[in-house]
């Protein structure tokens, strides 16, 4: 944080908190536009992006550019939209180089990050917790490894039988570059890793949030497993499975196509992927249909990709899930991420593969694709006053009993608490009990009463429901029955 000094504000203070994990506070001052700046300079052409995540606890609403131009006295602004009061951290990507002002023939020496908004939000904070200037044509893609003869390639080195070399590809215009791994066929332990422990080339990746890992390449061998592999310099921990590939290609590496191995480390017990700068870890190949011998030729990489999944994904408009105009900075969720749903979003016959998926009150997900049996769904829903409402649970498996300590309910006559359920044949409501246990889960289709201590969100998690509820009617009493959809 040294090279960042307060710009309009209270106070800015760094924290390095556990696991190396700085936290810079930035304090808001009564200005309309409060932040940070830096006067180390910031090559034009190097670091067209801005890649920033933040936790805003205050209502400015817009962060802001500003910048040094070539010409004397005179600045540029780049402005986007962020969203206020937040609850977790957010990571925001800026194209600084779609701006026509930011120079690329320029070494930028006054650069402010400024926060802004209409209204005073004095004494309010914002919490920094990554800045990056970065040249990535794709800056989603922050953590990459790509290999065309640029400085990625040094920061691996293969071993026990396998050796590497960096290709930049043909001289045709667009070709990819790539990583050739090569296997001799001798040595089952065969790897390729990172070069940990070398200040000049190692890559640190952020372990507590970067928990996917997407491999490009093309197979030529017979290995049909890649295997992803966390060490701690004493230990290796190979829990983070296998993925299969193709094997036997004939791809052109140089113009041909590559799949995508993709490994989750959400799901998994993270034994040595932790800290805030990791940097142990290897893939080994393997032929599980040969006693998971390492079989002899050449893997093609074309890049190693570490990705942030544990920053939710926000929706800013109703659309289609695989329109990029439907997220923030045009990131379509793709795999093992968290999605916050503020809005009404449809996807139809895609496979989702999703950490969790938080649905805001009065919003939809609508669908018929299928969904990994782990997802969390979570669905709010705003109760406004203290009436009794009529609700269901729109997933599967939430507990009656977490539901109702979460929630609040009223206190009502006894050990009477504000959830009720119709009893139609005696035409009442039976409700539920102050310490209650082992009520078992909301039925799907089951509705219910609800009353609580005072305004307020109540949520349901749980799997997606992907069969119809089937509710028995029954007309012995009052013919009334409460069901929800």
């Amino acid at each position: 944080d040294i090279d960042w000094a307060k710009h309009n504000s209270t106070s800015w203070e760094y924290s390095e908190g556990s696991n190396n994990e700085g936290i810079g506070t930035l304090v808001l001052s009564s200005a309309q536009w409060n932040g940070i700046k830096i006067t180390s300079g910031i090559n034009g052409a190097d670091s067209p992006y801005l890649v920033i995540r933040l936790k805003n606890n205050s209502g400015k609403n817009i962060i802001r550019v500003k910048f040094d131009k070539a010409t004397v006295s005179a600045f540029g602004y780049y402005n986007q939209t962020i969203s206020t009061n937040d609850s977790e951290f957010k990571t925001y990507r800026l194209n600084l180089g779609s701006y026509a002002q930011w120079n690329p023939d320029y070494s930028h020496t006054d650069v402010t990050i400024q926060f802004g908004s209409s209204t005073s939000e004095s004494g309010n904070s914002i919490e920094i917790d990554r800045i990056e200037f970065c040249s990535e044509t794709n800056p989603l893609e922050n953590s990459k490894y790509t290999f065309n003869g640029n400085a990625d390639a040094l920061s691996l080195f293969a071993s026990n039988g396998s050796s590497i070399s960096d290709d930049t590809g043909t001289s045709s215009a667009g070709s990819p570059g790539y990583l050739t791994w090569n296997m001799d066929g001798t040595n089952d332990n065969a790897k390729l890793e990172s070069r940990y422990g070398d200040t000049a080339f190692n890559y640190t990746q952020n372990a507590n949030t970067n928990m996917s890992v997407y491999v490009e390449l093309i197979n030529t061998t017979a290995n049909n497993e890649i295997v992803f592999v966390a060490k701690d310099g004493t230990a290796q921990d190979f829990y983070y499975g296998s993925s299969n590939m193709s094997t036997n290609s004939a791809e052109n590496p140089a113009a041909g196509t590559y799949e995508t191995i993709k490994f989750n480390m959400v799901s998994t017990t993270k034994d040595n992927w932790t800290g805030a700068a990791n940097e142990q870890w290897f893939f080994r190949p393997r032929n599980s249909n040969n006693n998971n011998r390492v079989e002899a030729g050449d893997i093609y990489i074309k890049s190693i990709t570490f990705k942030d999944n544990t920053t939710p994904i926000e929706s800013i408009s109703d659309g289609s899930w695989s329109n990029a105009s439907t997220w923030y900075n045009n990131e379509i969720p793709d795999f093992r991420q968290t999605v916050n749903i503020n809005h009404n979003i449809g996807i139809y016959g895609t496979y989702l593969n999703m950490n969790a998926i938080n649905i805001a009150s009065g919003k939809s997900l609508k669908t018929t694709s299928t969904m990994n049996s782990d997802v969390a769904v979570t669905y709010t829903r705003s109760i406004p006053t203290t009436n009794w409402y009529c609700i269901t649970s729109p997933v599967e498996g939430q507990d009656i009993d977490t539901f109702a300590t979460a929630s609040g309910l009223a206190s009502g006559t006894g050990n009477n608490r504000g959830l009720g359920t119709f009893d139609e044949v005696n035409n009442d409501w039976t409700y539920y009990q102050s310490g209650a246990s082992g009520t078992g889960d909301f039925v799907s289709g089951e509705g219910k009463a609800i009353k609580l201590n005072a305004a307020g969100d109540i949520q349901f998690t749980g799997t997606m429901v992907t069969e119809d509820a089937s509710i028995p009617l029954t007309a012995s009493g009052s013919g009334y029955n409460l069901v929800g959809n």
